[in-house]
């Protein structure tokens, strides 16, 4: 549900988030994304487009976020305990939101 991208262009470099989750209703043209912290603090994109396709699992929502450099320090010192795209949540296990804050780290550091 979470992958997390780096992308060095002209050394310059671009962070990336998509978040995928799925809904038994059909949305379309809608925004908003929250990230959850297992803190109490959240991470709000409100204008962030959610996406949405039909799978066999039901409707498929997924958004692509922009991080700033701000955004990457606090994914990697927070756990994320859910995300919300528009209206449809989806819960993280610890264990792999322990993972995913490691992997930001070493993202981040690497070259």
């Amino acid at each position: 549900p979470l992958i997390i991208y780096k992308t060095i262009k002209n050394n310059q470099v671009i962070y990336n988030l998509a978040l995928q989750t799925y809904g038994v209703t059909f949305n379309s043209n809608q925004s908003g994304v929250i990230i959850l912290f297992d803190d109490g603090t959240k991470m709000n994109k409100p204008s962030t487009k959610v996406n949405v396709d039909y799978s066999n699992s039901g409707y498929e929502y997924r958004s692509f976020i922009f991080l700033t450099e701000n955004d990457m320090k606090i994914l990697s010192t927070k756990r994320i305990k859910k995300f919300r795209l528009y209206i449809y949540d989806k819960d993280i296990e610890p264990m792999y939101s322990n993972k995913f804050t490691k992997l930001v780290k070493c993202i981040m550091d690497s070259k």
